[in-house]
């Protein structure tokens, strides 16, 4: 897949004020000049460079002091000039340095054909004396260079190829005072800048600047911050200017739409024993199971052009464009089917007042036996009027075609994005995590986990159930009604057996159950506490903690 991190070199160009990156850098030379530590100035350029009185010996002077050049090479003796660059190709003898590339549009020429150039800069072109570290480990810019070079000069050697005894400290810059070579160092430190820059501008940037169209990867496989995401960009961004393709995966969770009711739709049982979480999405539709098996897919746009059917029907061309002997089409419910029976997509969306955003899941290689598991409700006797969802028969993709995998299904589906609304092909990975490039994202995830959003959130329902307890060599009829407003108890009803418990107890219990959270923490927590002001009965805690297990696994 083609990747890009999560700044792309091209939307920030216009961004970039080039001039203002040049302006330190001949002041830099200067005080790299006037400072006389270090370097490969020799004292009698320091003391100049220091002394303003001193008078400074003429060109030809400095020409008379100078050593003999070091000789080249036999190959390089014998070697016709570069066509057009003006400097002889072949390396010099003592250095074995690379000479500096010549800035972008511009020709080089040889450091001797300058007039007044110094020694130093014959040594820099053929070869510091001591050598600098040969470039060592990768960086970001794909080069290698030594770990112990700054930052800034790692990139400056790896874009020119420069060796790394150009560099802010320690080592000098003697060929700065050369103006062939100066105005080469200027140039390759102004790519440099510009290119740092363009990798390293603030993160918030990059949604205002973008234009036209962005295709995002979360490198998180979170549900919950995944879900932040989505949030983030309906409220945040402004799709008039840019559609969006949000792809992201998550590990083994259950989400259900905005208006469900989580006890109706999964087994929650099963989800605590399983350390499965749950999440309440802010869009309608039905509940999903997702794991790592399974793709989500986002499309962003304003409202008036949002249209879940093209993106449906994109999803389908991308799939029959990569493995044609799919059979694979969009349903009038906004579901994909496999081979005309077997449900591998489902379809949610959320519109606002401007944007909208229509995601769909897209079931790759999902754990089936998990999914039905813990998408079958074993509550009993609960009436609702929240969403229904609509059972399927499902099937993985990888049934179907066992060399696909997840990787390729996304650059699949993002490159058919692009050709359709004509844009370049790039992945751009994001960290939902990052509240430079997300601020306030994380206050949103930490809400989509709350016990209010999750449950409290649940549509107001009712429980009217009988419990059939074993109790000795007889069964006890509990008959058990509640109602349940904002997921905690509004009204409870429990009719027991006469003489099953005290009046006292039964009372207590009834009390304590109305306002509580309708969960099997709370409740445990209940009936520890009225336990302990119990009478010491061994047969009476028998009947209370049979009672309390019972109510338990309702919730």
């Amino acid at each position: 897949m083609s990747h890009c991190g999560p700044f792309q070199r091209e939307q920030f160009c216009d961004s970039v004020t080039r001039p203002s990156l040049l302006s330190p850098a001949p002041s830099f030379a200067r005080r790299r000049a006037c400072a006389g530590t270090g370097g490969t100035l020799d004292s009698r350029s320091a003391r100049t460079a220091h002394s303003p009185t001193t008078p400074q010996p003429s060109p030809a002077a400095r020409r008379a002091q100078r050593p003999p050049p070091a000789p080249l090479t036999r190959e390089a003796e014998n070697a016709p000039e570069a066509a057009g660059s003006g400097e002889p190709t072949g390396t010099r003898t003592g250095g074995g340095r690379a000479p500096l590339p010549a800035a972008p549009g511009t020709a080089r020429s040889s450091c001797s054909e300058a007039p007044g150039c110094p020694e130093s800069c014959r040594q820099g072109l053929s070869g510091i004396a001591g050598g600098a570290p040969r470039l060592g480990p990768a960086c970001c810019c794909g080069k290698s260079m030594s770990a112990s070079c700054p930052p800034l000069i790692r990139h400056f050697s790896s874009v020119t190829g420069a060796p790394a005894a150009f560099s802010v400290s320690g080592a000098g810059i003697p060929s700065i005072c050369c103006p062939v070579i100066k105005n080469m160092v200027l140039q390759s430190l102004k790519n440099c800048l510009w290119l740092s820059c363009v990798l390293r501008t603030p993160k918030a940037c990059f949604w205002s600047t973008a234009s036209g169209g962005l295709i995002i990867q979360s490198v998180s496989n979170d549900v919950y911050q995944n879900l932040a995401v989505e949030d983030w960009i309906h409220d945040h961004m402004d799709l008039e200017k840019q559609h969006v393709l949000f792809l992201w995966r998550n590990s083994p969770a259950v989400v259900i739409g905005r208006h469900q009711n989580p006890w109706q739709e999964c087994n929650l049982r099963l989800l605590r024993q399983k350390n499965i979480k749950l999440a309440r999405r802010r869009s309608g539709g039905g509940t999903v199971y997702h794991d790592l098996g399974n793709i989500n897919l986002t499309f962003f746009t304003t409202r008036k052009k949002y249209e879940r059917m093209e993106n449906l029907k994109l999803i389908v061309k991308a799939l029959k464009a990569l493995r044609p002997q799919l059979d694979v089409h969009v349903t009038d419910r906004y579901d994909i089917l496999l081979d005309r029976q077997y449900k591998i997509s489902g379809t949610a969306a959320k519109l606002g007042r401007t944007s909208a955003y229509h995601h769909c899941t897209l079931l790759c290689n999902a754990d089936k036996f998990v999914l039905s598991s813990v998408l079958r409700s074993p509550y009993k006797g609960l009436k609702s009027n929240a969403t229904p969802s609509v059972p399927a028969s499902v099937k993985n993709l990888f049934e179907e075609d066992p060399s696909l995998t997840s990787e390729i299904l996304l650059d699949a589906i993002a490159k058919e994005y692009a050709v359709q609304h004509q844009m370049d092909h790039h992945i751009t990975l994001i960290n939902p995590a990052d509240e430079t490039l997300l601020p306030g994202i994380s206050n949103k995830a930490k809400e989509l986990q709350t016990w209010e959003w999750v449950y409290g959130k649940t549509p107001k329902f009712s429980v009217s159930t009988c419990l059939n307890m074993a109790y000795k060599d007889s069964v006890v009829d509990v008959k058990v009604n509640m109602d349940v407003k904002h997921g905690r108890i509004e009204v409870c009803n429990i009719d027991l057996p006469e003489q099953w418990l005290p009046p006292r107890l039964y009372s207590e219990l009834v009390k304590g159950l109305i306002g509580s959270k309708f969960c099997p923490n709370e409740t445990t927590t209940l009936v520890t506490t009225l336990l302990r002001v119990c009478p010491q009965d061994d047969e009476l805690h028998s009947r209370w903690n049979l009672l309390c297990e019972n109510m338990i696994r309702l919730m």
